[in-house]
């Protein structure tokens, strides 16, 4: 049965939990004091927990003090399978973020590996310290039948944030990237230096996000357009309540905004993910974060289209 807290604590728990990557809390505007980042890290040492293989399905995985939710395809294509990594936000888990996103299924019916991390604390919160831990755990799954053309990383909230630290610090290892109403931009927020190299993003996010505002939404896609020299927006598509923006160069570099009006109501309003069928109720979930039909796209199916069509070039 899902938990049910008062709602001047459920607001505390997660109005405290939208912090940047150092720990500051988001400021008026959504957006977190800047940590400059986009200088590589001395990279991690893979962490060798399933470097021995695994099989086919679902597997619990513990490693550096994290638990991991492993899904292996039944098959891969002879190059090998795909790899996203699907980070949750503030207050979910692993399985929360599948039930949001679908992305086990998703990966096992368009061949991808995917890899769903749980956060430490009561409730689960990201904190940067952690980044460098998962990234380890994402090598040492790329010793498995992974395809290195085909690794993608996507987030929510707090995941989104590290999703854009993960394009921030280790480009180089990820094809495109994913994220989604995210807790901050990393190094595309003010102060920060550019990544080393310019993967493509599919950027998501509400106008009615009460936790993340869409003004912080709008400050990070800004960020993007100028790090990577995009130029000027062409419409990419529109529907009842959603819109989507497509900004490139002449060098093929993409960042695609898709922005929606969908809400979940209550607290978190447009903190939600569209299309999601989460009814809420697994262990510790204080809420579901599944925006109110009718939604008019699917939050899982609109990043694994992106991933189909970004491979590293």
């Amino acid at each position: 049965m899902t938990r049910v807290l008062p709602a001047s604590l459920l607001a505390a728990i997660l109005l405290s939990g939208c912090t940047g990557g150092s720990g500051d809390p988001v400021g008026g505007n959504g957006t977190p004091t800047p940590t400059p980042t986009g200088t590589p890290e001395p990279t991690p040492t893979p962490s060798g927990c399933v470097s021995g293989g695994l099989a086919p399905g679902d597997h619990s995985v513990a490693c550096d003090g994290f638990t991991y939710e492993v899904h292996v395809p039944a098959t891969c294509p002879p190059a090998g399978c795909g790899l996203i990594l699907d980070v949750h936000g503030f207050t979910m888990s692993g399985d929360m973020e599948d039930a949001n996103t679908g992305m086990r299924a998703l990966g096992e019916a368009n061949g991808y590996l995917v890899v769903q991390p749980t956060a430490n604390g009561n409730p689960a919160s990201w904190a940067a310290a952690d980044y460098p831990k998962v990234y380890a755990f994402v090598l040492d799954a790329l010793t498995l039948d992974v395809d290195p053309d085909r690794v993608h990383v996507t987030g929510f909230s707090q995941g989104g944030q590290m999703t854009f630290a993960m394009v921030c610090q280790w480009p180089e290892t990820f094809a495109s990237a994913a994220p989604g109403a995210a807790a901050g931009g990393e190094c595309f927020d003010a102060g920060g230096t550019p990544p080393t190299v310019a993967i493509p993003i599919l950027q998501i996010h509400s106008t009615a996000d009460s936790l993340v505002p869409f003004s912080a939404a709008e400050a990070q896609r800004d960020g993007v357009i100028a790090a990577y020299g995009l130029g000027a927006g062409t419409a990419a598509g529109s529907g009842t309540g959603f819109s989507r923006m497509r900004y490139e160069n002449a060098g093929g570099d993409v960042l695609e905004f898709l922005q929606h009006d969908y809400s979940a109501g209550g607290l978190i309003n447009g903190h939600c993910y569209p299309g999601s069928t989460d009814p809420g109720g697994l262990p510790n979930q204080l809420m579901s974060f599944a925006c109110t039909p009718p939604n008019a796209f699917v939050y899982g199916d609109e990043v694994m289209s992106f991933f189909i069509a970004h491979p590293r070039d």
